[in-house]
């Protein structure tokens, strides 16, 4: 009987079955199923993948998407009258947001999608051997794009650019310094490849770093207080659009608010609406992000941000970011270069953005980047010098994402990892 309601059910629908599918509720729950079908009201599916096993339902307007186990995704919207989903990528991006992947592109925007990637290089640098056995005062970072990333698509093209957003004593605004000193950021750009004007949806269009979310989406003027800034709540319809990173259905779903917590509050550019326009064949710079946030914090597991003491920044509100080594796993030498995998790297940050070619955004389509510490390279130099030393040879078109650590080589028990 049962084997024939779900013959029934796919007949009606006209839907294929799928093995293992992943439903997401309202709350951000997920729901492993097998062989989804969806009506206009209804989703139904079984519970495990035997086909005597009981057909189940679920009201479409409890459900926030569905995720097919080939990697396609469908958003429900249950503002409109939806009928039958199909789910190929064309009427998914039709009926609401697409999810841009490494599978789904093209030949010629995979092409180019790596050729994107390529252009983040890793700095290199030699130290002077006769320093070799020294302890590292400083560690050069460096940042590179995971194989998964999509960078690039037949309509935009996203670089980024790592630097500082620091605060002297004579202002409240952070100041964006490609390449800065203290402080790091992140600075996202969106080039537009074709010759009609694109639209960036602000609402959809996220950074992730250390676990939060931060959207850059500003709906109100921001409120200047000294640990977290004010803004209206993220809409959980729009967080379905940041599906792919980790735990961002369910931490948004617990009520993370846009400038609160994650969001600086003394970051003075402030979009006045949700979407902005990218003309043809040219580029925009979103708001630099902070990657690890503006206040003492537990980067990881032995790193940590804290607030700059030196005699030459009293005055300002800078932080700096540590890495420890202890004598227990061998403290870090100048020359010494630890290098981490895209699954071990303890440092991970995350880029999602959602477009559209016309202004409503009803339809979208979202790219997704991430990121990871791929290196540490030990010296006794000052980081600024260092940096710009490193940097002098870097070809035209292409970028290092690289910040400085301080290395504190203390007795500790806790320690950054080597590899």
């Amino acid at each position: 009987m049962n084997k024939l309601l779900f013959a029934l059910f796919c007949a009606s629908f006209g839907l294929s079955c799928h093995a293992q599918d992943v439903l997401i509720t309202k709350d951000g729950d997920p729901i492993k199923v097998w062989g989804v079908e969806v009506s206009s009201t209804s989703v139904f599916y079984r519970e495990n993948a035997s086909e005597n096993a009981p057909i189940k339902k679920i009201s479409k307007e409890s459900l926030l998407m569905v995720k097919y186990q080939n990697g396609e995704k469908y958003f429900f919207d249950n503002n409109k009258d939806l009928n039958v989903p199909s789910n190929s990528p064309q009427s998914v991006q039709d009926t609401g947001n697409f999810q841009v992947t490494v599978e789904n592109l093209s030949s010629e925007a995979k092409a180019a999608n790596e050729a994107a990637i390529a252009k983040v290089i890793i700095l290199n640098s030699n130290i002077d051997s006769k320093n070799a056995k020294k302890k590292a005062a400083w560690a050069t970072a460096t940042y590179a794009v995971k194989h998964n990333s999509v960078l690039s698509n037949e309509d935009i093209e996203i670089f980024a650019t790592t630097g500082s957003l620091s605060i002297d004593g004579k202002t409240k605004s952070a100041k964006w310094e490609k390449g800065g000193n203290c402080t790091p950021a992140i600075q996202f750009s969106v080039k537009n490849k074709t010759n009609k004007i694109l639209f960036i949806d602000l609402g959809t269009t996220y950074f992730t770093t250390m676990g939060k979310v931060v959207s850059y989406y500003v709906p109100s003027s921001t409120t200047t207080t000294k640990g977290a800034s004010r803004g209206a709540s993220v809409n959980l319809g729009s967080v379905a659009n940041a599906i792919g990173i980790g735990g961002a259905v369910g931490t948004l779903a617990g009520g993370i608010n846009v400038g609160s917590g994650s969001n600086n509050s003394t970051v003075s550019t402030t979009y006045a609406q949700r979407v902005i326009s990218v003309p043809p064949l040219s580029s925009i710079d979103l708001e630099a992000k902070y990657m690890f946030g503006n206040e003492d914090v537990e980067i990881c597991k032995g790193a940590y941000l804290s607030h700059n003491l030196s005699s030459m920044h009293r005055s300002s509100t800078d932080y700096m970011p540590h890495v420890n080594f202890s004598k227990e796993v061998g403290i870090m030498l100048r020359g010494d270069q630890y290098r981490y995998t895209e699954e071990s790297s303890p440092i991970q940050f995350n880029f999602i953005i959602s477009y559209s070619d016309n202004e409503s955004c009803a339809s979208t389509k979202s790219l997704a980047s991430y990121y990871y510490l791929y290196s540490l390279l030990g010296t006794d130099l000052p980081a600024s010098t260092y940096l710009l030393t490193t940097q002098i040879n870097i070809p035209k078109g292409y970028t290092a994402l690289s910040n400085y650590i301080k290395v504190d080589n203390k007795d500790d028990k806790v320690s950054f990892p080597k590899q």
